[in-house]
């Protein structure tokens, strides 16, 4: 999967909310004061977007690395392990950097 399919499919997993944040990216949230709105503006306008090097993911699913600004002009980065099943798109929020 190249990179702007993994964030049109990043994209349209927000956009219909198949996403779910995994309790150790909520913590991470909560110490760097990162919103879900922060989480959706990041997947709609990411600086960039790579694989996530190092991860380890089940069948139909693979790592990437989005950067970018929160809501308030920060630096954010987030791991997303994207899953494409027979729903289609679902995102999963692994870590927030």
């Amino acid at each position: 999967m190249t990179p702007g399919e993994a964030l049109r499919r990043i994209q349209d997993a927000f956009a219909r909310g198949r996403y779910f944040v995994d309790p150790h990216a909520a913590d991470r949230m909560a110490t760097r004061t990162v919103t879900v709105a922060d989480l959706k503006h990041l997947a709609r306008k990411p600086a960039s977007i790579a694989p996530y090097p190092g991860r380890t993911t089940p069948a139909r699913t693979s790592s990437w690395r989005l950067t970018g600004e929160d809501l308030q002009g920060k630096a954010l980065m987030v791991g997303i392990d994207l899953t494409v099943d027979h729903l289609g798109n679902f995102a999963l929020v692994a870590t927030v950097m």
